[in-house]
């Protein structure tokens, strides 16, 4: 029987079940509710299936047939006869909510039950592909919190109103429970008990810090907390990956552990401040679209980008993530192999393979980071800060390698949740609200980056978490906690260097603002931990430090004398932020005389002409610089960091805010917040684009470089949206008005981007291997006393992964026939199995006789190929991609057997 026509039939039962314990429910209603039921049941029902070794879609939907049944006959019991209202409520916003929550409801069953055909069982009776059903439940619970909500507040359905309040709590808490019951399963599923243990503690990590963080926002909403508490989390781990790095200790186990300790501590000094218990709200409308938003990024992003392989940043971390995986923790590499190399031309050949296919290992390294490390001339560090590396790990570990790239699926939607926070911080009206995250969810350049396993979305996460702290006016005495995420950053991204100036002189500014000395304390905090994170990436990855830190070899400064330079800086710095911090701030709150107050007035219009000026003059300098690059640059405008801004962040937002400049510069300053953001948009976005990155040339690969800082637009244009309206107030028809035209002008954004976006959505960039190849690779090859010999074509792929996931020595094979054929033959005399692995069938020792193929299978490549010269028409003003060029590569595996 088609899977879809039985969720009918349980989604059936399910309804006369609720409407039996319904008081006048809306048909439509309990349909609705229907669909959440089914839902969550289905993590459940799946998850205990799959821990038992039994999991298959149509055991799944046997299973919740049995429990529908169950339940109407349960509900008819105890309710009665079913009692439905088929009259609309009289409110608009009520239906149009449910209707909306059911379409989404309706699509995400009809993707589980289409997509998770009986064909894919085998897979899943491993344990593998299980995490997509887990997704959903986490969603599930918030989205059946929701509806009850609904229910219970607004329409009076349930009997037992003060009762069912009562549980609702209680149900949302039994959801997380099970999620995280489901976690562990999940990862001892991929990997026993190491697993088990890492998924243990980050989710103990997890609960202390939403502990903590609900002693430190008293009376905060539950959801808010659960999400924070995350983040808080993902931060710690960061952090806490960094400096194990750093000391070349890393494990997971470590990782996981030092991240519970942070957590905890954090937990311990939000008690010894604010000496209370933890508390906490159930205010769900609150954060309902926030919540939305969220829970839309996920099926939007759901389906992420394949291997890409060495050759650049992302398949480095690819590579690294599988090591830390499977305990390859130090930050050097060595083939040992190599040195069972006898003669000279198999050295040559064997170092001509590393540093013709394997781009991102840096094999010749200086004498001062090899020194005592180097055990053959193949010792090398992989291209690349590791901290990112370890948080796909941690994933890959919990969730299996072949899914680690939907992480960035879930960075992102804890990325849209904190841009909710932020715009709520700064008070915007809700229709602005939902327009800004509408542009940022649509956004093809945010999108494609989720999907890859590149650092930068990660980055956007932190500095979106800088940014809540510094707009909370609420809680003026956490703000300098802001330094938090910067030192997470100077661990996670080698460009901290460029931005680290701007955010010291943020605190400053607020030091000077509000004389509180821990912003003083943050700015020496941030200027530490900057130093450490140098430290950490010239420990692990010294070639890729000398070579982006290029922009600061200015006279004397160089590579030799770099570290001395960067810590004599900062240390300067931290001294100087000791000095300012015992200079004394005054602030004036004596009553003054009518004459001092006539002074102070023209003070402040003195102070107000110097502000517009000041804002006049950066706002036209940072047009003409941009606009001066573009007319100096070899390549179209298009091409241009600054335009490039400007596509990624929703094309009206940028215009918006210069035109604020010009015509209301006061509105700028305020609040302090605004003020921040305004320098943080003419640094990160202005200046960043006339000075350090001023062209893009191939979106959407180094378009990754401005996804960090497209929200700082976001927020700031939605705030003049939201101040332009606010300004209208006192006329209501030109502010009804205002409001379409802005709604108007997302839509039309939106129907000019939608078509790029589907693109990104529905294809992969960026994939030369598939993970269910790599996987089964491994596991083809996963014997005792084996040897992997690579073709020329597959070597970028999988000499380094395959070493890291089978222990296996890994040889280049030999171009000539009859030399691979000796080849072959000297290592079958040394190992047990002799497995070679091309990507062209009829090349190398593969057309030998004495081969056995023991897999083959064709793997699907995609990539985005076009480059600028090749664009014109629209995609010279859009050069976003409009396909995914796709091709076929055979990938077989032959088991040597005899000449």
């Amino acid at each position: 029987m088609n899977s879809t026509a039985v969720v009918l039939m349980i989604i059936t039962v399910l309804t006369y079940g609720i409407v039996c314990i319904g008081k006048r429910m809306e048909l439509m209603d309990a349909v609705t509710v229907s669909f959440a039921v089914l839902l969550a049941g289905f993590g459940m029902s799946g998850g205990i299936l799959a821990l038992f070794g039994g999991f298959s879609l149509n055991k799944t939907l046997a299973v919740l047939w049995l429990l529908s049944v169950v339940e109407a006959v349960i509900c008819r019991i105890a309710g009665g006869k079913p009692n439905v209202c088929l009259k609309q409520t009289e409110s608009i916003v009520r239906p149009f909510l449910r209707t909306l929550i059911l379409l989404c409801l309706a699509g995400l069953v009809y993707v589980v039950t289409m997509h998770f055909q009986p064909e894919d069982d085998v897979m899943i009776n491993a344990g593998k592909g299980f995490t997509q059903y887990l997704w959903l439940v986490s969603g599930i619970v918030l989205v059946l919190v929701c509806v009850a909500d609904i229910l219970i507040h607004c329409m009076g359905y349930i009997k037992a109103e003060k009762t069912a309040q009562k549980i609702l709590p209680e149900l949302f808490v039994a959801g997380m429970v099970i999620t995280a019951a489901g976690i562990v399963i999940e990862a001892g599923v991929h990997s026993g008990i190491a697993g088990i243990l890492t998924a243990v503690l980050l989710l103990v990590a997890a609960g202390a810090a939403g502990v903590g963080l609900s002693m430190l926002y008293q009376q905060r909403d539950f959801a808010e907390l659960v999400l924070l508490g995350v983040s808080e989390t993902v931060l710690a781990y960061l952090l806490s990956a960094g400096i194990l790095i750093g000391l070349n200790i890393f494990s997971l186990e470590r990782a996981a552990a030092l991240t519970l300790g942070f957590t905890v501590a954090a937990a311990g000094a939000a008690y010894a401040y604010k000496k209370t218990k933890p508390s906490c709200t159930f205010q769900w409308k609150k954060n309902l679209i926030g919540i939305g938003f969220l829970l839309a990024v996920i099926p939007l992003v759901g389906t992420t980008f394949g291997m890409f392989g060495m050759g650049q940043d992302e398949g480095v971390y690819q590579a690294k993530a599988i090591g830390y995986v499977y305990g390859y923790n130090n930050n050097f590499m060595t083939f040992d192999e190599y040195g069972d190399c006898v003669s000279a031309s198999d050295k040559s050949d064997y170092m001509a393979a590393i540093g013709n296919h394997l781009e991102g290992y840096n094999f010749t390294l200086d004498e001062e980071q090899v020194q005592g490390v180097a055990q053959n001339d193949t010792t090398g560090s992989l291209h690349g800060v590791h901290t990112f590396s370890a948080l796909l790990a941690v994933y890959a570990r919990v969730c299996g390698v072949e899914h680690m790239m939907q992480l960035g699926t879930w960075i992102l939607a804890l990325s849209v949740f904190l841009l909710w926070l932020v715009l709520e911080n700064l008070e915007i009206k809700t229709l602005y609200k939902a327009i800004a995250l509408f542009l940022y969810v649509l956004s093809p350049q945010v999108l494609w980056q989720a999907k890859t396993s590149l650092v930068e979305t990660t980055l956007a996460f932190v500095i979106l978490a800088m940014l809540y702290l510094l707009t909370d006016k609420k809680h003026e005495e956490y703000r300098w906690l802001f330094c938090i995420p910067v030192v997470v950053f100077a661990f996670l991204h080698i460009t901290i260097y460029v931005f680290m100036p701007l955010f010291v002189l943020m605190a400053y500014g607020l030091y000077f603002k509000t004389g509180r000395k821990s912003y003083i304390a943050g700015a020496v905090v941030m200027l530490a931990g900057y130093l450490a994170g140098f430290f950490m990436m010239h420990a692990s990855s010294l070639t890729y430090v000398y070579g982006n830190y290029d922009r600061l070899y200015i006279g004397p400064v160089g590579p030799s004398n770099l570290k001395a330079f960067v810590t004599a800086v900062s240390v300067a710095g931290i001294v100087f932020s000791l000095v300012l911090g015992l200079l004394p701030v005054k602030k004036n709150t004596k009553a003054v005389s009518v004459n001092a107050q006539s002074m102070r007035k023209e003070q402040n219009r003195f102070k107000n002409t110097c502000w517009r000026i000041f804002v006049w003059v950066f706002a036209a300098a940072g047009l003409a610089a941009c606009l001066l690059v573009m007319k100096k640059s070899a390549y179209p405008s298009a091409y241009m960091t600054s335009y490039a801004y400007l596509l990624s962040s929703g094309i009206i937002l940028m215009p918006v805010i210069f035109i604020a400049a010009f015509l209301r510069p006061s509105w700028f300053k305020k609040k302090d917040s605004i003020v921040l953001l305004t320098a943080m948009f003419y640094y990160c976005v202005i200046i960043y684009s006339a000075v350090f990155k001023k062209e893009i040339l191939h979106y959407y690969y180094y378009g990754r470089y401005i996804v960090p800082y497209i929200a700082v637009i976001v927020v700031l244009g939605a705030y003049i949206l939201s101040r332009t309206a606010e300004s209208m107030a006192h006329i209501r028809l030109l502010r009804d008005g205002y409001g379409m035209l802005c709604a108007a002008a997302a839509l039309a954004v939106a129907a000019v981007l939608i078509p790029y976006a589907g693109i990104v959505v529905n294809g992969q960039d960026q994939t030369q291997l598939q993970w269910k190849i790599l996987t089964e690779l491994a596991e083809t090859v996963d014997e005792k006393d084996s040897v992997v010999v690579l073709g020329e074509e597959v070597v970028p792929q999988l000499m380094v992964s395959l070493k890291y996931m089978t222990d296996c020595p890994v040889y280049p094979l030999k171009e000539d026939k009859e030399a691979a054929a000796v080849q072959c033959a000297r290592l079958k005399d040394r190992y047990s199995h002799v497995y070679v692995i091309s990507g062209e069938p009829e090349s190398g020792a593969v057309a030998d006789s004495g081969m056995d193929t023991v897999y083959h299978k064709d793997n699907k490549i995609q990539m985005d190929v076009k480059m600028p010269e090749e664009l014109d028409g629209i995609a010279a003003w859009i050069p976003y991609a409009q396909e995914f060029v796709s091709s076929i590569q055979p990938v077989a595996v032959y088991e040597y057997i005899s000449e």
